[in-house]
Order: structure tokens, then sequence, then C-alpha cells
């Protein structure tokens, strides 16, 4: 019976071993690029999710060629966490591709393997990867522009790639531009078949306060075109304040920010409810007064309140989370919601909501 009694616990702590294993996992381990540019590099980032119930850390990951690198975090990923492998392909031969990457990690001898697939050739024709918007008869990379964490000194630019579809030249215009962006395109008249840039650049000077500014602006389709969702661009900043000016001391007695959580998931709460809503405890864990500036939502649909905007050290006040599930539509605009402090290791503080 002894022996027996042994031999069980035995198989259950070797079964337990087998179990608590870190394990990597990714839901699209293959990118297909379609059409590649030859000699210009095209990277992809692959999303990996620890899978089992044991940190890990990527050790190496090994390509089948040297015309592809790659890039990831030297950071532990704990269960359930996720990190990213970024993978750089630099074509030099013209042709089909099949890559290969193996990703290896902690307390596994297996690899996780990803793949890029795609074609290169001299000049790109199908732009639908690279270029996923169709405007009328012109393709882009993006349709919201964002700048982030500027200065009143900085000078950021951002820049959209535009296609013409068509077999007439084209003036790349942007309509509605605001005061506090500049535009130039290059080339300044596209021909048909053909790839430009529009680049914007961002006076922050000009902005008429700290935290979030949104508008929208309008890519022109012809001479003469009319503005409309179908050719709409968001483009957001936010502007924080700059603390070059704080001494070493200063800087030692400022305030510190500690929210309770930064994320808020909504989709744990039955679908049937329409207005849902969370606490959040926000703390001042510095040695000086904290001040809220701002407080701003990015949609319509959120709601957000909050008991104090001034906290003394060692205080504690309330952030009230809302959201009104009907109007959800109303906007394509993402779930956040910005804080604008006077820490200067966390100026602009972002909590992330979900449904």
């Amino acid at each position: 019976m002894k022996r027996l009694y042994l031999s069980l616990l035995l198989g259950i702590v070797v079964a337990l071993q087998i179990v608590a294993q870190p394990l990597l996992t990714t839901v699209k381990p293959h990118e297909a690029l379609g059409e590649v540019e030859w000699k210009v590099p095209v990277s992809v980032s692959f999303a990996l999710t620890n899978s089992g119930n044991r940190p890990l850390k990527i050790t190496d990951v090994e390509t089948d060629c040297a015309c592809t690198v790659a890039a990831w975090s030297q950071e532990e990923v704990a269960p359930g966490a996720t990190t990213e492998v970024e993978v750089t392909f630099d074509a030099k031969l013209l042709g089909r591709f099949n890559k290969a990457v193996a990703v290896r990690h902690s307390g596994s001898d297996a690899p996780t393997w990803l793949r890029l697939t795609g074609q290169v050739v001299r000049e790109v024709t199908d732009y639908s990867r690279t270029h996923p918007y169709l405007i009328g008869q012109l393709r882009t990379d993006c349709k919201e522009i964002e700048f982030d964490d500027a200065s009143v000194n900085d000078r950021p630019t951002v820049e959209i790639s535009v296609v013409n579809l068509s077999d007439a030249p084209y003036e790349p215009t942007l309509m509605h531009l605001p005061a506090y962006l500049e535009v130039h395109a290059e080339p300044a008249v596209l021909q048909g078949g053909k790839r430009g840039t529009i680049t914007l650049m961002l006076h922050p000077e000009r902005l008429t306060d700290y935290g979030l500014t949104q508008a929208s602006i309008y890519l022109s389709r012809f001479v003469g075109d009319v503005v409309s969702p179908d050719n709409e661009l968001l483009v957001s900043a936010v502007l924080l304040p700059s603390f070059a000016h704080l001494t070493e001391n200063q800087l030692q007695r400022s305030p510190k920010i500690r929210l309770s959580a930064e994320k808020v998931d909504f989709s744990t709460v039955s679908p049937k409810k329409r207005k849902v809503s969370r606490n959040i405890t926000i703390s001042n864990e510095g040695r000086s007064t904290m001040h809220i500036s701002r407080l701003q939502v990015s949609h319509p649909a959120i709601g957000a309140s909050i008991k104090r905007l001034t906290l003394e050290p060692g205080q504690s006040t309330r952030l009230k989370v809302s959201l009104d599930r009907a109007n959800r539509s109303l906007s394509s605009r993402p779930l956040r919601l910005l804080m604008i402090t006077d820490d200067p290791a966390q100026p602009k503080v972002v909590v992330e909501i979900s449904d």
C-alpha cells in the first residue's frame, strides 16, 4: 500500500511539473505580406502570449537568412501577458519568398514558429495590404493621425502615404486644416498609379490647452471635392506641460500619481445593461500637492466624474468611469480616458476602456 501511495504521489508531482510549464502562443503565426518592393525593408509585429502558468523570457529569435532580422523584449513575460516580436524582411532577390522564424524561450526546448510569405517585385501594383483605406480612387496607410506627448518646443511630424489608383494626375490636398497643423505633399502632383507622401507637422504652441485636442480633416479626392465621412481623417494631439525648469530637489519633492487600475473592462457585465460604471481610486504618493488639470474622454459614450482635482500627499479620491453602450455607434474613436497631472514622471495618464 505504501509503495502504491508513493507511486501515485510521484505521478501527481510529475503531472504538476508538466502542467506548470511556460507556453508561448500566437493567434496569427503567419503573415501574408503580398507584394513587397525590392530592397525596401518591411516590418511586421507578432503578438505572442504566455499561455502557461509560469513566467518566461524570450531567449533567442532565429531567422533562416540574413535578409530577415528580429527584435524582441528582454523583459520577463508573466502568465497571461503578451509581448511582441518585430520581424524585418529586406528583400534582396525578386520572386516569391517563405521565411521561417523560430522564437525560443525559457522553460521549453520547442520553439514557437512564425512565418512571412509574399512576393518581391520591382514595383508594387497591389496596395491593398500596405494601404488598406480606400478613399475614392486613392489608397492611404492610415485614417487616424496621432501626435503623442508633445511639448511647446517640439515640432513632431506624421507621414501619410497616398497611392493614386486613377490614370489622371492628382494634387494631394487636405481640407479643413486647423491652424496648429502644417502640411507638405511630396510630390506636389501625383501621377496615376504612383505613391506619394503627405507630411503633417504639429505646432504645439498653437494649441489652446494641455491634454487632448481632436479635429477632423478631409483628404480631397478631386478638384472641388466636399467634406464627407468617406474622406475624413481624425487628428489627435496631446500637449503636455514641461518640467524642464524644475531643480533636482523639486523633482524629488514632486507629486506622484497612483491609480488602482489603468484598464476598465465592461465585457464581464451583462450586455443587457445599457449603462455600466466602475470606480478607480486615485492617490497622491508624492511629497507635494498634486493637481489634475485636465480630465477628458475620447468618445461621446464615455462618462467620467471625479470628486477632487487637488490631492495632498497621502490623499486619495474616486474616479467614476461610465459607458453608455447605446451610444457606442456615435463614433469609431477608441474608448479612452485621459488625465493631465503635474507629476513630472507621469504627466499623462491614460485609462483604456473595453467592452
